[in-house]
């Protein structure tokens, strides 16, 4: 029953998330409401929002990061075509679920570990880029070029309005990130801009 309950509110969290598309509006009382549970309960499994929030999230794109692994066309594609594919799906979910995102980006950056989000990530492209590359690049510039990418694309997230203000770009708008996206991976495959 616990863990029922534990998985029910986990889940009526995400939703919310991605309804709301910012944590503030998601408040223990409106979680409470929708799994049709006690805030007391709520507090009993998770003890603070925070920490039921980081938890909801962290859940959400593990399972997220896991599924856009496993498809077969994937593995049919060039090794540039799946580093291009793989990175615009990683912003194209930025931008869809900035809500998510932001309490994602901001726990890896204020708490990081070496199983984070952002470190997972880094490893599916390093792996990507260390078959691109072969051995033509050392590894600790492979791992450079990882942690350029994924830095660069979490700052323009994260400071979008400045970001649009100093170049014109809108990381929310579709065409925009496109572009933002395809010149940052021209530079980490080393084509010409």
């Amino acid at each position: 029953m616990k863990i029922n309950t534990k998985n029910k509110i986990i889940d009526v969290t995400i939703k919310l998330l991605k309804k709301e598309k910012d944590v503030t509006k998601v408040s223990m009382r409106k979680i409470a409401s929708e799994a049709d549970i006690a805030v007391s309960v709520i507090n009993y499994h998770f003890q603070t929002k925070q920490n039921l929030v980081n938890i909801a999230v962290d859940q959400y794109i593990n399972q997220v990061i896991s599924e856009s692994s496993n498809t077969s066309d994937f593995n049919e594609l060039t090794i540039e075509e799946q580093i291009r594919v793989r990175i615009k799906d990683a912003t194209n979910f930025i931008a869809n679920n900035p809500g998510i995102s932001r309490v994602s980006v901001l726990n890896d950056l204020n708490n990081p570990k070496m199983d984070d989000n952002s470190s997972k990530l880094f490893q599916s492209i390093l792996k990507q880029l260390e078959v691109y590359y072969q051995d033509r690049l050392d590894e600790v510039q492979l791992k450079i070029l990882v942690q350029q990418q994924i830095a660069t694309v979490q700052e323009i997230f994260l400071r979008n309005e400045i970001f649009n203000e100093q170049t014109g770009l809108d990381f929310y708008d579709e065409k925009d990130r496109q572009q933002i996206v395809d010149t940052l991976i021209d530079q980490i495959l080393r084509k010409e801009c």
